[in-house]
């Protein structure tokens, strides 16, 4: 091979990850894309992924690479494939797992985020994959290789070539264990590609760029993650920070300046407001949890007031906690989360609770601390669906499985 085809390879490569840049749907693959590195060579037959050192390698067959000439379209799906495999973390699962099998499973599940029509003739797809291997769509890689070893054992080989329609694989996998990753699952290279995906959701973020909805998950699971909080205790600190005080007399202690007794107590003097989402979005274990919360600052002193709320507050939707749940909360409409806040915001309360799944509409800023407990994990909320606002505190609502 001479250098004037791999220059000319090199300079196709960047003309295909400038065309995803372009693309608000492909911001997020051109950008791992310029974080990894590239190697134009025929020691692969068409493309790979692998570990190089203490980096992710693309490496690109030129003569395949020409082969998509044609069709432009085609050369960013297989661009694609191969960052999918990396975000998907496919160098590091199927460990112990049949190598041939994995990498057809790996294949489908990546080639039903590309596409069909992004991707060359006789690409892995499930639509073109037997009936009776019991493959379904939207499943994981796992899924997928058991469902291809299940048939294998029964009889049913799944070979390379032909059979019914099936296809072969875009990308060689050999190199997924290359280099400083002999074990594809050491920290090297986990750490290079958390590094790999944290700066690409950035740069994809920074410019208004959409991360695909099936990589979702694993951009998560690359950000690393705050120290949490037990929302019991999270709820605790926010209900007994006091912006009040006041004087108790008790008979327990003498007083300091005078000697005599009763002495007196310096006591927080708490005024909440607890807002519950009656959407019917919360299941009654959740707020039978909250409430058995909520009773532990009531008997601390904090006074609480509870707001019942869907898209409006019902008639008798406000009341005093004195130590019991006053009514069973009742589901009903859709939610939203301003006339509660409206309501609060022409009280005097210390601070406002929310307990809701977060979905819902929002305009009126809150004029009180608020915290949100929410039942689903804060990170599935698109910045622009957030009801929460800078400065308010937000925690998750997860109850053990005992």
């Amino acid at each position: 091979m001479i250098d004037a085809d791999i220059q000319r390879v090199r300079r196709e490569l960047e003309r295909a990850v400038c065309t995803l840049l372009s693309c608000r749907d492909g911001l997020f693959y051109a950008h791992v894309l310029t974080r990894m590195g590239r190697e134009v060579s025929d020691r692969v037959p068409t493309m790979a992924v692998g570990m190089q050192g203490h980096g992710v390698v693309l490496y690109v067959n030129p003569q395949f690479w020409d082969q998509l000439a044609p069709a432009p379209h085609q050369r960013e799906g297989v661009l694609i494939h191969e960052v999918l495999h990396v975000v998907l973390r496919h160098l590091e699962r199927g460990k112990g797992a049949n190598a041939r099998l994995f990498n057809i499973a790996a294949d489908l599940s990546v080639n039903e985020i590309v596409g069909a029509h992004r991707l060359p003739d006789g690409a892995w797809l499930i639509e073109k994959m037997p009936e009776n291997l019991g493959l379904t769509r939207g499943g994981t890689t796992e899924m997928h290789y058991e469902c291809l070893r299940t048939a294998e054992q029964s009889g049913s080989p799944i070979s390379d070539g032909p059979m019914g329609s099936q296809g072969h694989a875009i990308g060689s996998h050999e190199h997924w264990s290359e280099g400083a990753a002999a074990t594809p699952a050491t920290s090297i290279a986990r750490s290079a590609i958390n590094e790999i995906i944290q700066a690409a959701e950035r740069d994809t973020r920074a410019a208004g760029g959409d991360i695909p909805g099936a990589v979702a998950r694993a951009v998560r699971s690359a950000v690393p993650r705050r120290a949490r909080t037990d929302w019991r205790t999270m709820l605790r600190i926010f209900g007994t920070t006091g912006s009040v005080t006041r004087l108790k007399t008790t008979i327990m202690s003498e007083s300091r300046r005078f000697g005599t007794t009763p002495g007196v107590r310096v006591r927080q003097s708490q005024s909440l407001a607890v807002v519950i989402d009656t959407s019917g979005s919360i299941e009654e274990p959740v707020i039978s949890a909250f409430f058995r919360e909520v009773h532990s600052l009531w008997k601390l002193g904090v006074q609480v007031t509870v707001i019942e709320c869907d898209c409006e507050i019902p008639e008798n939707g406000v009341w005093k906690y004195s130590g019991v749940v006053r009514r069973q909360v009742e589901g009903g409409g859709g939610t939203d989360f301003d006339p509660a806040i409206e309501f609060a915001n022409g009280r005097h309360f210390d601070g406002v609770v929310y307990l809701t799944d977060g979905e819902g509409g929002r305009t009126v800023p809150c004029r009180w601390r608020l915290l949100w407990m929410l039942i689903k994990d804060p990170a599935d909320f698109a910045p622009e669906d957030r009801p929460w606002r800078k400065r308010e505190t937000v925690c998750r609502i997860e109850l053990d499985n005992h």
